[in-house]
């Protein structure tokens, strides 16, 4: 939510400043403002009401932050923490170990990569609001020891994918290497979740890809 509010944020912001600059007629603050709080307070009341929930069923409003640490070993930490942990793992060749699936941990890296790559790109040659959003969730993902689903919760990041096809624009070759690249990288994760594969650091099985 926080995510989407800031990138709002910014368009507005943005959207008054085109208005100011071509001397064209703009809304009142108030009444932007409004717009903006229309979208972000149903969901902070939703997770409010989630936080009560928990409190009262479970005894603790941030349950849904404290098991990403017990059971998924996620815990906040410095970026080049992520980095390091991500990069001894490659120098041992651990990712190559495909019967736990730590695999996915070279998925995820390159998929870190690839955002902060596009992010760039995105908010030069398209827009900044889109940057913010892309920005943030690159700060989301690597603020923490190990990279953990990134390759698919990015999926929901449009943006990310406008900069992709702004690369690919006008050259073939370079729309043949994504499909050559994500059509069998599609099929492995798929096939993992399905078959209820778990990885490396999931020595419960109660992670599946």
């Amino acid at each position: 939510m926080v995510l989407i509010v800031a990138a709002l944020a910014v368009e507005l912001w943005q959207q008054r400043r085109a208005h100011v600059v071509g001397e064209e007629p703009t809304e009142p603050l108030a009444r932007d403002g409004l717009r903006l709080a229309a979208v972000s307070v149903p969901t902070a009341l939703a997770l409010g009401a989630w936080i009560l929930y928990q409190k009262v069923h479970i005894g603790s409003g941030l349950a849904f932050v404290h098991v990403q640490s017990v059971f998924w070993h996620r815990h906040l930490a410095a970026p080049w923490t992520l980095f390091v942990n991500s990069v001894n793992q490659l120098r041992h060749w651990t990712f190559l170990d495909t019967a736990h699936g730590s695999v996915t941990i070279l998925f995820d890296f390159i998929s870190v990569l690839l955002l902060a790559a596009v992010t760039v790109q995105v908010s030069r040659k398209v827009r900044i609001s889109y940057g913010v959003l892309l920005g943030l969730a690159w700060c989301v993902f690597t603020f923490e020891t190990m990279p953990l689903s990134v390759t698919r919760e990015v999926l929901v990041l449009f943006p990310l994918f406008l900069g992709l096809g702004l690369w690919a624009s006008g050259h073939p070759w370079r729309e043949r290497v994504l499909l050559v690249l994500f059509i069998p990288c599609q099929y492995y994760l798929i096939q993992r979740f399905v078959r209820g594969l778990r990885r490396l650091s999931d020595p419960q099985g109660i992670i599946t890809r």
